[in-house]
């Protein structure tokens, strides 16, 4: 079981290693891995920012990843970033139903490369439908 926890400062460097491998960035929809520098400043940014939700998936006493969920009224534009080194093993799958479940009342979008075969197998799991060629939506639940 894993456990969503708001994303801090402290996640900086952790993040910046797991987003600048390349097996990781090959999917990122930009997929030219920034300076260091470029990486703090994009992340205390989006920490500050009321539009973006931070969190980092844990496992035990690991980070194992993170969820990170931009804000536009009712809807949340979902990304899931993992360690590489826990790729195959759950924990996208289990914090991105934790975030579902926290955030029901938003209606959440994802953006997939079509190459990216297992992040789209992930959203399907998770209930996602796809749109358009590389567009995945779920609606909000209705309590």
């Amino acid at each position: 079981m894993v456990i969503l926890q708001k994303a801090t400062k402290e996640d900086i460097d952790i993040f910046y290693d797991w987003q600048k491998n390349p097996l990781t960035r090959k999917y990122f929809l930009n997929n030219s891995i920034p300076t260091y520098t470029e990486h703090c400043r994009w992340m205390e940014n989006t920490l500050k920012s009321k539009d973006i939700l931070m969190y980092t998936i844990n496992y035990g006493n690991r980070k194992v990843g993170s969820i990170r969920l931009n804000i536009n009224v009712n809807k949340a534009l979902v990304s899931v970033l993992l360690s590489p080194n826990e790729y195959g093993k759950g924990f996208a799958f289990e914090g991105l139903k934790a975030v579902l479940e926290l955030h029901k009342e938003f209606e959440f979008e994802a953006f997939i490369r079509i190459e990216n075969k297992a992040s789209q197998n992930l959203f399907m799991k998770c209930g996602f439908i796809q749109i358009e060629e590389t567009k995945y939506i779920k609606k909000a639940k209705s309590e």
